[in-house]
């Protein structure tokens, strides 16, 4: 369908299309993304030019979405359990369409218990868990835009049932507020309303440890719902749309009867427990390097692959906060995420398409005072 736009809108995104010298990142080369670029940072270009090229270099680090048709929420969904078995311990997924074609999605975040999936999985696979749904997510929104031929925007349901005070836990509000905050750098401007339902009185507590880093724009689209939260879903986004669990009559041919493949979250099972027994990618101590990162410095890490096809290996463990990435001199390999090792070691293996060198980055810029150790295994294999 034709897309429409004012054309006042057409003047921006012809502008922003000149200012990246019509070499608009591949996944944002559509004008309703341009859009939302435009419309999140104030058509400020000084603002959008960087960030859109990080956000882009962030986004190739994941697998590439050809394989997936994006035709329905269920395509999305169980290509989100594909990426990662612990997938399923971060509750909540898309719905479907409001009464006005807008989608719907929710979050469970009285079902996310982060102190048990903390000592389960690293800090960076759950944070990457994140990142790709939000990537799928987005995904979907762009193929539904080019059917209907106009922007779509996301309302987001919190459900806040069951959040009590181990939910207070702090490496994961740590994590949770890394993840929105990295969201909203890749995905500005989708959200049409958010929906806070169910909300405890410790819901202030949470609120004001992630209202800092939400952007005013966001700020200004929450709605904290009373207990008859029902009555105003069903008045923004239609009863029938909505899955039984937030009082809908809205029916799924596929997966749970009630609620079809939203993940459901909750405390994972025992043998889910990180152990150096069960990981063949485990290093012991006296086989680590150990390096000290200054306040305010980054370290780097070289190792060399003489041939396509060979392996990266790393392992590292940290006194405390460290940013990690890795590169080759023209490329991002794996995303920057702030990463602890409280519980589980960081650590994996990829595949190196390219000889060259591979540049793991240890970077303390954000900490002022407080010097980090790191104490590492890295290798080709």
């Amino acid at each position: 369908m034709t897309a429409t736009f004012t054309e006042t809108e057409l003047e921006q995104i012809k502008s922003l299309r000149k200012a990246l010298n019509n070499e608009v990142p591949k996944f944002y080369d559509d004008d309703f993304c341009l859009l939302r670029w435009i419309q999140g940072w104030d058509n400020n270009h000084d603002d959008i030019l960087p960030r859109i090229k990080t956000a882009a270099e962030v986004i190739s680090t994941f697998p590439p979405l050809h394989h997936i048709n994006f035709d329905s929420v269920d395509d999305v969904e169980l290509n989100l359990r594909r990426f990662s078995k612990m997938m399923e311990y971060s509750p909540g997924g898309l719905i479907g369409f409001d009464k006005d074609g807008d989608i719907i999605s929710c979050s469970l975040v009285g079902r996310f218990h982060s102190k048990s999936l903390l000592k389960c999985a690293r800090v960076s696979e759950v944070t990457l868990n994140g990142i790709y749904s939000g990537i799928l997510g987005y995904s979907y929104m762009k193929r539904q835009e080019k059917k209907s031929g106009r922007q779509l925007r996301f309302n987001i349901i919190i459900d806040l049932t069951g959040y009590n005070r181990d939910h207070l836990f702090t490496p994961g509000i740590k994590a949770y507020k890394n993840f929105i905050y990295t969201s909203q750098e890749l995905f500005p401007e989708v959200t049409k309303t958010i929906f806070v339902i169910n909300a405890p009185p410790l819901f202030e507590t949470l609120f004001s440890f992630v209202k800092p880093i939400l952007s005013q724009k966001t700020k200004e689209k929450v709605q904290i719902l009373g207990s008859d939260y029902h009555q105003a879903l069903f008045e923004a986004l239609g009863q029938e749309n909505l899955p039984k669990m937030f009082g809908g009559t809205k029916e799924y041919e596929h997966g749970h009867p009630d609620h079809g493949h939203i993940r459901m979250g909750g405390i994972l099972p025992e043998d889910f427990k990180y152990s150096p027994l069960k990981n063949p990618l485990h290093i012991s101590n006296d086989r680590l390097s150990k390096l000290n990162i200054p306040a305010r410095s980054l370290r780097e890490v070289t190792v060399t692959c003489s041939k396509p096809g060979q392996h990266l290996q790393w392992f590292f463990e940290c006194s405390g906060d460290i940013c990690f990435s890795i590169k080759t001199k023209d490329r991002l390999i794996r995303c920057e995420i702030k990463i602890f090792t409280e519980f589980v070691p960081e650590y994996d293996r990829i595949v190196c398409h390219q000889p060259g060198d591979y540049i793991l980055v240890f970077d303390n810029c954000f900490s002022t005072f407080f010097s980090k150790e790191v104490r590492y295994f890295a290798a080709i294999k």
